[in-house]
């Protein structure tokens, strides 16, 4: 089930990456394209990604920061503050690159998993410790 909905938020992330990069290459041409469609596309993969992630990371026994889970988290992590800050400032044309960059580290997370187990149940100030250490 993982890979299907991985390949899914990927994919958004792809698509959403693609029409930035056409919605930047056509700036000089006078066509003006909303930047609100690919925008939702990426907010649709970020969604999806952070189902992955809280089936993957938060584990019963404690977080999996395996490499690959810590590398998706933090790509999940840029998409969403990049995608938040294109809300209110121009910067969405950053999503052509971090938007792949989040379906590739997505792809990693899901066709690689390892495991390594950070925080033992319970060690809620450890787990909080690392989430801020990872903002």
């Amino acid at each position: 089930m993982n890979i299907i909905i991985g390949g899914l938020a990927a994919l958004l992330y792809l698509f959403a990456g693609g029409l930035l990069a056409l919605r930047l290459a056509h700036t000089g041409s006078g066509i003006v394209r909303p930047k609100g469609g690919p925008l939702a596309l990426g907010g649709g993969a970020v969604l999806l990604h952070a189902i992955i992630l809280a089936q993957t990371v938060l584990q019963p026994v404690g977080l999996n920061l395996g490499f690959c889970n810590a590398l998706s988290f933090t790509g999940w992590l840029i998409s969403v503050v990049l995608l938040a800050a294109a809300l209110i400032r121009p910067v969405e044309n950053l999503g052509i690159l971090v938007l792949p960059f989040a379906a590739l580290t997505l792809m990693l997370g899901v066709l690689f998993p390892a495991e390594r187990i950070v925080a033992d149940v319970g060690q809620w100030p450890l787990e909080l410790h690392i989430f801020i250490a990872i903002l």
